[in-house]
C-alpha cells in the first residue's frame, strides 16, 4: 500500500457490502484473514434469503475448498496472480469500465508520468497485459480472462483481495500491487 496507494497500512476490504469478491488466493473459508468473520459474512451474502447477493471469484493454482464455492474459478500457474491481475486492469480499459473521475481524483500517473517522462499506468497495462499474452503466460483461457474482467468492472461494489499464498510467490509484491492497481481502477478503495 505504500508503494503504490501512499498508505502505510492496507485499508480492510469491505467483504460484507461488496457485492463481487474477487480473491486471488486468499482462502476465504479456511485460514486467511479472519476465517470465523469471513465464513459468517459469506454465509449472509451468499443466503438465499439475503436481498444483497454477492458473487465471487477464485484465481489461483489450488483447487481449495474456497476455490470450489466461488461462482467462478481461473486456475493460474503458481506465481503468476499478478500477470493475470494486470490482464483484468487491461480488459477493464478495453471494455471502458474503469472509474475514470475516482482515478483522476485520488491518483497520478494513471494516465501519464511527470511531464516529458513518457506513459502512465493505463499504457503499462495496456500495452504489456493484452489477453493473450497473460493467457499464454498464466494458462488461464482467454474466453475466462474477458469473463472475469467484465463481471469484476460491472460490478457495483467489486473488492479483490490477495491471500498469503499469493504473497509468498516469488513474485508476491507484484501481486499485492497488481491486487491494489485492480481495486483502484473500479475505485473501490476509500468506499463501502
Amino acid at each position: 500500500w505504500a508503494y503504490v496507494a501512499g498508505a502505510a497500512q492496507p485499508p480492510a476490504p469491505d467483504l460484507a457490502n461488496s457485492d463481487f469478491i474477487l480473491s486471488f488466493g486468499h482462502e476465504l473459508l479456511e485460514t486467511d484473514g479472519h476465517p470465523v468473520w469471513q465464513t459468517k459474512t459469506w454465509g449472509r451474502l451468499r443466503a438465499p434469503s439475503s436481498t444483497r447477493q454477492a458473487a465471487a471469484a477464485y484465481v489461483g493454482p489450488r483447487l481449495s475448498p474456497t476455490a470450489i464455492s466461488a461462482d467462478l474459478r481461473v486456475a493460474v500457474h503458481p506465481g503468476t496472480e499478478h500477470i493475470l491481475a494486470l490482464g483484468l486492469v487491461h480488459i477493464l480499459i478495453l471494455e471502458d469500465l474503469v472509474d475514470r473521475p475516482f482515478l483522476e481524483r485520488w491518483t497520478s500517473g494513471y494516465h501519464q508520468r511527470s511531464e516529458g517522462s513518457g506513459a502512465g499506468f493505463e499504457a503499462y497495462a495496456r500495452n504489456r497485459f493484452g489477453p493473450e499474452e497473460v493467457s499464454r503466460i498464466t494458462g488461464a483461457p482467454v474466453a475466462e480472462i474477458f469473463r472475469l474482467g467484465r463481471a469484476f468492472g460491472t460490478a457495483r461494489r467489486p473488492v479483490a483481495i490477495v491471500g498469503p499464498g499469493a504473497l509468498a510467490e516469488r513474485a508476491g509484491l507484484a501481486t499485492a500491487m497488481a491486487v491494489i492497481a485492480l481495486n483502484l481502477a473500479v475505485g473501490s478503495v476509500g468506499r463501502s
